[in-house]
C-alpha cells in the first residue's frame, strides 16, 4: 500500500473541496447578498470577513491543494516522463487551470478583499455615510473583486472537470 500517495491525494482533495466549495459559496451567494445592504453595512460585513481570516483560509487550502496536486503529478507520470499520455495531459491542464486560479487569488482577490476590509472599516468608524469619492472606490474594488473572482470560478470549474476525468483519457 502506498501511504505517501494515500496521503497526498486526501490532501489534495480534501483542500480542493474546501477551496472550490468556499470559492463558489462566496462568489454564488454570499459576496451577491452584499448588494442588498446599505454602504456602510457591506463596508462592516467585508471587514468582518477578512477580521475572521477567510480570505487566508481560502489561500491555505489553494496552496495545500496545488502543492499537493504536483506531487501527485510528478509521481504519476514518472517525473514527467509521461506529459504527453491522456493523463499526463488532463491533469496537466487540470493543474494549471488551479494555479492560474490560485495566482489570481493570491494576487488580485486576497489584496482587494483586504482594501475592501480596510476602506469598511474607515467608514464603519466615521460614523456617516460614505462620501460619492468613497461610495465609488468602494464600488470599483467590488467589481474588480466580482470580475476576478468569475475568473477563478471557472478556472476552478475547468480544474475539476479535468481532474474528475482525466483517468480516462
Amino acid at each position: 500500500m502506498d501511504w505517501l500517495a494515500i496521503g497526498l491525494r486526501i490532501l489534495h482533495v480534501g483542500a480542493g473541496v474546501l477551496w472550490v466549495g468556499a470559492a463558489f459559496a462566496f462568489f454564488f451567494f454570499v459576496q451577491p447578498s452584499t448588494g442588498v445592504l446599505p454602504p456602510t453595512g457591506r463596508a462592516a460585513f467585508m471587514a468582518e470577513v477578512v477580521r475572521r481570516r477567510f480570505p487566508t483560509a481560502q489561500m491555505v487550502f489553494g496552496v495545500v491543494a496545488v502543492l499537493a496536486g504536483i506531487a501527485l503529478y510528478w509521481r504519476g507520470t514518472n517525473g514527467l516522463a509521461a506529459t504527453t499520455s491522456g493523463y499526463g495531459i488532463g491533469f496537466g491542464l487540470g493543474g494549471v487551470a488551479a494555479i492560474m486560479a490560485l495566482a489570481i487569488g493570491g494576487s488580485v482577490i486576497a489584496p482587494t478583499t483586504k482594501r475592501l476590509a480596510a476602506l469598511g472599516g474607515q467608514l464603519a468608524g466615521a460614523g456617516r455615510p460614505p462620501t460619492r469619492e468613497e461610495a465609488a472606490a468602494f464600488q470599483a474594488l467590488q467589481r474588480r473583486q466580482v470580475a476576478s473572482g468569475r475568473a477563478v470560478l471557472v478556472l476552478l470549474a475547468i480544474s475539476v472537470v479535468f481532474m474528475a476525468v482525466s483517468r480516462y483519457l
